[in-house]
């Protein structure tokens, strides 16, 4: 019986030590990837540089972060694209987000870069994104071009990605603002009232928006209820 009792609280510990987060990576564990980032980077290999990249890309760490800044400024888009993804994995890191921050509004014609570096702002969830993609929405949505409506469109489902007051209130106040002078009347612009809905019901959680006067009514209360992380107030 005694012999039960032991392997029962063996098991609960194993079980909570499995559940535990993982340790946050410390300057010793990203020091040497960051420093093989600058060093690639240098060179004119691109296998290596992408090797260093990736490597980075597994220590969400401030110092992995900012080395990866100087691969947005590399002529292979194939780099840029790889420091995107990379970055895209530090969730939550404030660093990450401000180089992404970065080579979004530095990368805003459609391309390779623009389409890894979007989905990473949304990944990494940082708040700081949510004003830069917001500012770049209000500028696109109001252009007719088919081709650029995509990137409209994976910029407001990043900004469902980012779970704050500031991303509900930013595509409210984009549809708004759209509606007043007409645009989302436009067959183009099915599209990204389609993204808007499906972020403005993932920030709800539970939600299953089909039109903007649904999502409003839920949201415009809603906003009074929750702190800035969306969740309820006490």
């Amino acid at each position: 019986m005694r012999f039960l009792r032991v392997a029962v609280v063996s098991l609960v510990a194993l079980s909570t030590r499995a559940e535990d987060p993982p340790a946050k990576p410390t300057e010793a564990d990203a020091k040497p990837k960051a420093e093989a980032v600058t060093a690639a980077l240098k060179g004119k290999d691109e296998a290596a540089k992408k090797a260093a990249i990736l490597a980075a890309g597994d220590c969400a760490h401030a110092l992995c972060a900012n080395a990866l800044a100087p691969a947005f400024g590399d002529a292979s888009e194939d780099v840029r694209v790889e420091a995107a993804k990379a970055l895209g994995k530090m969730k939550g890191l404030a660093e990450a987000a401000k180089v992404l921050n970065a080579a979004f509004v530095a990368n805003p014609k459609p391309g390779k870069t623009l389409h890894a570096v979007t989905p990473a702002l949304g990944s990494v969830g940082h708040p700081s994104s949510v004003p830069v993609l917001g500012a770049y929405l209000e500028k696109r949505i109001p252009e007719k071009d088919d081709e650029e409506n995509i990137e409209v469109a994976d910029a407001m489902m990043s900004l469902g990605m980012i779970r704050c007051r500031a991303s509900v209130e930013t595509i409210l106040d984009l549809l708004k603002k759209a509606a007043a002078v007409g645009q989302m009347k436009k067959p183009h612009q099915l599209v990204t009232e389609g993204a808007a809905l499906r972020s403005l019901s993932k920030l709800s959680v539970k939600e299953n928006f089909q039109t903007v006067a649904a999502a409003e009514g839920y949201w415009k209360p809603m906003l009074k209820k929750v702190n800035e992380d969306l969740s309820l107030k006490k």
